[in-house]
């Protein structure tokens, strides 16, 4: 439930209008590509966060994860076409794929390989 939740809060947070006017308030008097830097790394951080929740909850099931995230991810980009304040950007899309990619790669690295080393602790079945 609560990386159900996180998507659902993330999409809000990615799709507002108001959120172009209050980062350009909060970033008043640093240069553009400052911002825009601060800008493609957010869009980063929420979709590796995102995907690192699904993945390890997902479990066997993170290609499918993985794909869903990243169609969710060109989709939020995508859906910012018909937000008046907002607009459509290749590199916002990439980010929002990269972090996927991380998030997931996170989360499947963190997690315990435990059929390897059960599998080479079990003795052959040796019959006379």
């Amino acid at each position: 439930m609560a990386p159900i939740l996180a998507a659902a809060g993330a999409m809000a947070l990615l799709l507002h209008p108001a959120i172009p006017g209050l980062v350009g308030s909060a970033f008043r008097g640093t240069s553009l590509a400052f911002r825009k830097q601060a800008e493609y790394s957010a869009h980063f951080a929420v979709f590796c966060v995102l995907a690192a929740l699904f993945a390890t909850t997902a479990r066997r099931r993170w290609r499918i994860t993985l794909f869903a995230l990243m169609v969710a991810a060109a989709a939020a980009e995508a859906a910012q076409w018909w937000i008046p304040t907002r607009g459509v950007e290749l590199r916002d899309a990439l980010c929002n794929m990269a972090g996927v990619l991380v998030g997931t790669g996170l989360a499947i690295c963190r997690r315990p390989q435990t059929t390897i080393a059960a599998a080479s602790s079990v003795e052959p079945d040796v019959r006379d």
